[in-house]
């Protein structure tokens, strides 16, 4: 007994672990013991030891450590307004803009009280000729098929406004609301 204690202070005195020393290993087929540092082979591992269950395992490298994720990761960032989140180059988890659905209530009514009804009177209350000042008189119109060659200025078609053509955007919106048969 005396002569190995020795043996495995000897051991440890000059630096060798106790498997290099001919003690058997706690992982046979490591050939090593428990806790002992190892290489697991993955490039996106650190710290690399033998587990209880004699893996060997290390700790996952994390380009955002404080997320611990990696650049390009899909993520959550929490806002229910967004879609397709991922972690950003700087390590922020960031989604792309859900894009609202095009309604009358939530798009289309300003488009037309600013340029089509009340500002310009040609399509408001009263004027007689296509009123655009609710959703029910706007489908209406929308649904005799001339509204989008009036506001995209097509030939024969009045165009409108008759002040000037719409921003691009705004006959795109108008286009897609007609097109999802006019959602109010």
């Amino acid at each position: 007994m005396t002569m190995k204690l020795n043996f495995i202070l000897f051991c440890l005195v000059i630096g060798l672990s106790l498997v290099s020393c001919g003690e058997d290993p706690d992982c046979t087929t490591l050939d090593l013991n428990i806790g002992d540092t190892c290489d697991d082979g993955d490039a996106n591992t650190e710290n690399d030891v033998v587990s209880g269950s004699c893996i060997c395992a290390g700790t996952i490298i994390f380009e955002c450590a404080t997320l611990e994720l990696n650049i390009g990761d899909d993520c959550d960032d929490g806002d229910t307004n967004t879609e397709n989140d991922i972690v950003d180059a700087d390590c922020t988890c960031v989604g792309t803009p859900i894009p609202e659905e095009i309604t009358y209530t939530n798009t289309i009514k300003e488009i037309f009280d600013t340029s089509c009804a009340v500002n310009s009177s040609c399509h408001g209350a009263g004027s007689g000729i296509f009123e655009l000042t609710n959703y029910e008189q706007s489908s209406a119109a929308a649904g005799f098929g001339r509204m989008i060659g009036a506001i995209n200025n097509d030939a024969g078609f009045s165009a409108m406004p008759p002040n000037g053509k719409l921003d691009d955007a705004l006959i795109a919106s108008i286009t897609e609301w007609i097109n999802n048969d006019t959602p109010e």
